[in-house]
């Protein structure tokens, strides 16, 4: 855990001792069996790393996706939107008509091909961080960094089990329900970066999304539980609220049938059933190499359709046909380069992830980030929070090593079930199992008839909420007469 509001200047000071445990790990730390009462060598070994773009870009030491190389996994090239102080870097394919490209520098691409992108390795990923780390002044330091987007040696480059730029995918959570789906949202509400439709009628009619939204707040009354952790919210009263659940329930169940039939031309509504029908290729539990394929190949059409123009044929009464270019939201044009960021790059990437990690749920952060939210729950101190953190997580994972440890995992509940009545779940009596199968150990049981039910909650607000001492002393009289007879 990392104190403070803000990210560390130096994010290698806090990893290194995360870095020196591993490498103790890498050559086998000895460790007690209790099954089979010896000592046997641990190994571990780090493999992937996941996170937000910022977070990934901070501990690889890049630049990060505003830079002129922000890709963390090939070396795309970043324009600026001509003519304004934005100094982003956005990363369309097509940039032929671009200021920068135009100006005549032969080092300049004007095409890149979705299929053919400059991947880096990891060979070349540290040559260039090395590069960078032993520039002699501070000037040409910035000035070999700005050239691959790396800003030094990572400290996790000293973990021989990692990859780079592989080990560490883009993170599916992040790069899909919090980025890519709320700014599809912005286009088609005409509220992104301040980007009209240009040649195209992309947007929504008056009052159609705010209909969307309140239709997708009604539909929770009629959605069993198990398809979501919470009800829908309304996407058009703050989209900003919604949590990535939402956002990918919206996505993949509802928006596919509230969006049908409310744009204008219906090749807008394809290319998003498009989308959610790769994403759910993605959210398998197996993803064959043929799979993965289709993944590949769908996202690279479904960017170059983002970007470039795509014939719309129709009947016309002169010659029978006629045809129309529709470019959906960038249009090639320079000026709306903005609505190719990052985020929108990646998924060129995300087939790579999976062949080199699995299927993306092995290595999206809703598991820590779902964790993040208990630990913020457990803060009961303003004064020492990060104690508070710390004696949590400890109590946590010693609960967990002895509730695996002897299958007591209803034992342990701490919670009782959710609507239920706390006082069914409170038991008199506790045995405590022998903690090593080989060994003779005395087994105490405790006489919790007198203390109370263990989820009960007092209706009196003077009753004590610890055992009076009384009670105290009725446990301890237990323990000893219990040990007595055994």
């Amino acid at each position: 855990m990392i104190p403070g509001r803000f990210k560390p200047k130096d994010a290698d000071s806090f990893t290194y001792p995360m870095i020196m445990e591993l490498l103790e790990f890498l050559a086998g730390v000895p460790t007690f069996d209790a099954e089979q009462d010896e000592l046997f060598s641990l190994h571990a070994y780090l493999i992937a790393a996941f996170g937000d773009i910022p977070a990934i870009s901070m501990i690889l030491r890049m630049k990060g996706h505003n830079g002129i190389f922000p890709c963390r996994m090939c070396l795309i090239k970043g324009v600026r939107v001509p003519n304004t102080r934005n100094t982003s870097h956005y990363v369309p394919l097509y940039r032929a008509n671009h200021p920068v490209v135009l100006a005549g520098d032969n080092a300049e691409v004007a095409v890149y091909a979705s299929a053919n992108l400059p991947l880096r390795t990891h060979e070349q990923f540290l040559d260039q961080a090395r590069h960078v780390q032993l520039a002699p002044t501070s000037a040409e330091e910035q000035h070999r960094a700005k050239a691959c987007g790396i800003k030094g040696i990572p400290l996790l480059s000293h973990l021989p089990s990692l990859f780079f730029p592989s080990s560490f995918p883009f993170d599916f959570m992040h790069l899909i329900w919090e980025n890519l789906l709320p700014n599809l949202v912005l286009l088609w509400t005409g509220k992104f970066k301040g980007l009209d439709e240009g040649h195209e009628s992309y947007e929504l009619g008056p009052g159609v999304w705010e209909a969307i939204g309140e239709v997708t707040k009604a539909s929770g009354s009629t959605i069993p539980a198990a398809y979501a952790t919470a009800r829908p919210q309304n996407v058009a009263e703050d989209g900003s609220a919604c949590t990535a659940d939402s956002w990918s329930f919206w996505a993949l169940y509802l928006g596919p049938v509230l969006l049908k039939g409310c744009f204008q031309k219906e090749i807008y509504y394809k290319h998003f059933v498009k989308l959610i029908k790769l994403l759910r290729l993605c959210l398998q539990f197996e993803i064959t190499s043929e799979e993965c394929s289709e993944i590949r190949e769908g996202f690279q059409d479904w960017v170059e359709t983002f970007e470039k123009s795509v014939m719309e044929f129709h009947c016309s009464s002169i010659d029978g046909t006629d045809s129309h270019s529709i470019r959906i939201y960038y249009q090639n044009s320079p000026d709306r380069v903005s609505t190719c960021p990052l985020t929108i790059h990646a998924l060129l990437h995300i087939a790579d992830g999976i062949e080199a990690m699995g299927p993306v749920w092995a290595y999206w952060a809703f598991l820590m980030e779902r964790f993040c939210g208990k630990l913020l729950r457990c803060i009961k101190s303003r004064r020492h929070p990060f104690a508070n953190i710390d004696s949590y997580i400890m109590a946590v994972g010693q609960l967990d090593q002895i509730r695996n440890r002897y299958n007591a995992h209803d034992q342990l509940a701490l919670l009782p079930p959710k609507g239920a009545n706390s006082r069914e779940f409170a038991f008199a009596e506790c045995t405590y199992p022998h903690a090593c199968s080989n060994r003779v150990v005395t087994e105490f049981s405790i006489d919790r008839s007198n203390v109370g039910p263990m989820f009960s909650t007092p209706k009196n607000p003077d009753y004590p909420r610890q055992p009076s001492l009384e009670n105290h002393r009725h446990i301890d009289y237990s323990l000893q007469h219990n040990a007595h007879h055994h």
